[in-house]
């Protein structure tokens, strides 16, 4: 069993190698989902939907939009678009770290009839592997985010997983 999910792997790795990296003019569309819990002292939890659809400048520069929607656990519903930019840096012809940069508009909707509309931004890493021809999964676990509402910074790593599939085309 071990000699066959070796093979695999290598099989794998050896036909992903041929996939190409992003290029100047490609468009990207793509989604990511997250989730978030602090644990069992809380009743806190959120679930976050984004879709993006970024322009590559050249083979590590885009620039983009995301929409967003979060859900918090028994509270209220937000919404964004941000702008964004994004840096891919290739390790190997596989596998990639990003750093994604958004700002623009966050949307609250804590109950209804009680909107609020204010700024937000965000710096967020992660990683993303080619798994076939224009494919690649995203991975992240959170980063840094200024929330206008409550006017305070955020360090999200390791609290804000999501994954996500991306198309290039």
């Amino acid at each position: 069993m071990k000699k066959l999910v070796l093979v695999a792997a290598i099989l794998f790795a050896g036909a992903s190698a041929s996939f190409a990296q992003q290029e100047k003019g490609n468009f990207t569309l793509g989604g990511d989902l997250g989730y978030y819990d602090k644990g069992k002292d809380s009743d806190y939890s959120e679930f976050s939907a984004d879709i993006t659809g970024l322009y590559w400048l050249s083979s590590n520069w885009g620039i983009g939009a995301n929409l967003g929607w979060d859900n918090v656990k028994d509270s209220y519903n937000s919404y964004k678009i941000y702008a964004s930019a994004w840096y891919l840096a290739p390790v190997s012809d596989v596998f990639s770290f990003y750093t994604r940069l958004g700002a623009g508009v966050n949307m609250y909707n804590p109950e209804v009839g009680d909107n609020d509309t204010n700024f937000g931004a965000e710096i967020v890493p992660g990683f993303q592997a080619q798994v076939g021809k224009g494919w690649a999964l995203n991975f992240s676990l959170g980063g840094f985010e200024y929330d206008g509402a409550s006017e305070a910074f955020s360090i999200g790593f390791g609290q804000n997983p999501t994954i996500g599939v991306q198309y290039t085309f």
